[in-house]
């Protein structure tokens, strides 16, 4: 059985949003692949252009999930902040609606 679909943002359950993106590299690594999928919240961020607002979210998630990363808070903010911009320049449209779960997300 496969995994429940989380945002690819903050790991919130249940997104019902997605962007097609194409696939692309983020410190030397693939780090994505096709299309993510958004929460309302991350959504609500990234269609305001809140970019450090969004990067700030997906770190407090991370650090609710992982305690022991507040350590290293500043050095995942930097990495999150570069992994989104990446996903920023490959967006490929608009966002759209979707049932998480349902259907391919890849553009």
């Amino acid at each position: 059985m496969s995994d429940p679909i989380k945002c690819d943002f903050d790991g919130a359950p249940n997104p019902r949003w997605r962007y097609s993106a194409r696939d692309f590299e983020s410190m030397g690594v693939l780090a994505s692949q096709g299309g993510w999928y958004a929460c309302d919240e991350c959504a609500a961020l990234i269609e305001r252009g809140e970019r450090e607002a969004l990067a700030v979210r997906v770190v407090d998630a991370l650090i609710v999930e992982h305690p022991s990363m507040a350590a290293k808070r500043d050095w995942c903010l930097a990495t999150a902040t570069m992994v989104q911009g990446d996903f920023f320049k490959n967006r490929t449209g608009p966002v759209r609606a979707d049932r998480a779960g349902e259907g391919p997300i890849h553009a």
